[in-house]
């Protein structure tokens, strides 16, 4: 559950026999809130300690840039710091101070046990899950025009014979989907400002105005240990620039304030749309060879 808000525990045991359970956002991996609207709901997930700041310490989080001499891939070895240009952004806080140097970004949020959470609690009611759900209908006051009032319906299929949830009354449907399936989903479910809102295509390529522009990522969460990443890696989180497989870096056990309780460090690394292009397969199952070339790329 979470979708592109998603997260995982990963649980392991290390050579010497201790047990590790450490957080990675997969996908997600902060958030902002830049209208007044959306930051009211934020206050209230801080008060409630769903969510927290983050980055907020000077050189955080930046921008990494790769030198003449190699890539922005990850390295043990003592030389592979020579690889890496680290400019800081200067982060907001609520003291409105800022943090290192640079750009500039504003509050940064993450979910106070991992991005999957907030979606779970923000959701508040019964979760029913791998439910797929073909095609959508709204009946009722306004459903043609003011899109307002009415009465949504699901159904498990495209003929809308099988109706999900029959004794439901849902006065809202919100489609956490992009792209064609969400597109199909509401093409005929009398809701015409929706459906023109899904207008969609996929590629790396830049957005046209009106259309969503899907870009396919890879997401790859690796352990390592503290010992040999902290040498290369003094900060938490990186938008990796001019590289043609790495877009970001994020260290989740600082980032999650887990350290203290373990000597090794989860990551997360996206990478370029190019990339993904490069290896695109069905996402919903990765051929082993595409999974083991795509590994090695993306650690270089």
């Amino acid at each position: 559950p979470g979708g592109r808000c998603s997260s995982r525990t990963l649980e392991f045991t290390d050579p010497t026999g201790k047990f590790h359970s450490l957080t990675a956002d997969h996908a997600v991996q902060f958030f902002t809130a830049q209208t007044p609207r959306f930051q009211k709901y934020v206050d209230d997930w801080v008060k409630a300690g769903i969510v927290r700041q983050c980055f907020e310490s000077p050189g955080a989080i930046g921008s990494l840039h790769p030198s003449s001499s190699g890539s922005a891939h990850l390295s043990s070895s003592s030389s592979g710091s020579a690889h890496w240009k680290f400019k800081p952004l200067k982060v907001e806080t609520n003291d409105d101070e800022k943090g290192g140097g640079g750009e500039g970004l504003p509050m940064c949020y993450v979910a106070t046990d991992g991005m999957q959470r907030l979606a779970e609690r923000v959701a508040g009611a019964r979760v029913v899950k791998d439910t797929w759900v073909a095609s959508a209908r709204r009946e009722g006051k306004g459903s043609e025009s003011s899109e307002s009032g009415g009465r949504w319906r699901v159904f498990g299929d495209a003929r809308q014979a099988r109706e999900l949830n029959k004794n439901d009354n849902f006065e809202y449907l919100v489609v956490a989907h992009c792209g064609k399936c969400a597109e199909r989903l509401m093409r005929n479910a009398k809701s015409p400002l929706a459906h023109s809102a899904l207008k969609a295509r996929f590629g790396p390529g830049k957005p046209s105005e009106n259309v969503l522009q899907i870009r396919s990522l890879y997401s790859l969460v690796v352990a390592v240990e503290a010992s040999a990443i902290d040498r290369i890696m003094n900060f938490q989180a990186a938008f990796i620039k001019d590289d043609p497989i790495l877009s970001w870096v994020c260290d989740n056990t600082r980032k999650h304030l887990q350290e203290k309780d373990s000597k090794y460090r989860v990551l997360t690394l996206l990478s370029t749309p190019e990339f993904a292009k490069k290896f695109k397969v069905p996402q919903e199952a990765i051929p082993s060879d595409t999974r083991k070339n795509v590994t090695r790329d993306m650690l270089g």
